[in-house]
């Protein structure tokens, strides 16, 4: 019985192929979808643990439609592409990709990548050794399994990374994270070392959870980084 289910969304058949036949290996089960009208439908029949997706491929744009995934699921999107650029990269991130690998790629490098960002998946779920699968506090629940946040009893809608940096955060109370070991926790993209990331997110995480309990805070340590406050 396979361990994980991959999507890969590919133009090329060779490669795709060769994508199964590396992850089969892995106890990866592969499913192909060469045609981007089709992706949608094959992710609502396989919902797998994790995405590769190529930028170009007939019937669509990689970028919109790992938007449109991204939308669907929380689980990782490993995008391919032949293009190098700074801008491409960023716009796939932005779009929801977790990690960007340049064609042509090492296999083993790709495969690595991969087993990497469903290790991250796993710990996102709760699913590591020694780790809680949610974390409670005044007001606030974080659940991992379900991938959902609680205030005051309510369930709020909050993006993946954003989600997963708050339990980072709050699982680890008053410990005082640097920019750089959340980007590593979090992001996990070596050449996407842009501390200004872990900024945005605080301060759209500050705004949601502003005035929801006097027991806790998500607080700033000036030159140091961020840590989850509680009361003793």
């Amino acid at each position: 019985m396979a361990a994980h289910k991959l999507l890969v969304i590919e133009e090329d058949k060779a490669t795709a192929e060769l994508l199964r036949k590396h992850f089969a290996q892995e106890k990866i089960e592969t499913e192909i979808v060469v045609n981007g009208n089709e992706a949608m439908g094959h992710y609502a029949r396989v919902l797998p643990d994790l995405i590769v997706l190529g930028l170009v491929f007939p019937g669509g744009d990689g970028c919109g439609l790992c938007k449109e995934l991204r939308g669907q699921t929380n689980c990782p999107i490993l995008v391919t592409s032949f293009k190098t650029d700074t801008f491409t990269k960023t716009l796939a991130l932005e779009m929801g990709a977790d990690d960007y690998i340049v064609k042509p790629f090492d296999i083993k490098e790709l495969v690595a990548r991969a087993r990497a960002l469903l290790r991250r998946w796993r710990v996102y779920r709760g699913e590591g050794q020694n780790k809680p699968s949610a974390v409670h506090y005044d007001q606030l629940t974080i659940d991992m399994v379900r991938q959902e946040l609680q205030l005051c009893g309510q369930r709020v809608l909050l993006p993946r990374k954003e989600l997963a940096l708050l339990f980072l955060l709050a699982t680890n109370p008053n410990q005082v994270f640097s920019r750089d070991q959340i980007l590593d926790a979090v992001w996990g993209l070596e050449y996407y070392n842009n501390s200004r990331t872990v900024d945005v997110h605080i301060a759209r995480l500050r705004k949601k959870l502003h005035g929801i309990s006097p027991k806790w805070q998500l607080a700033t340590r000036c030159g140091a980084g961020y840590q989850f406050i509680t009361q003793v």
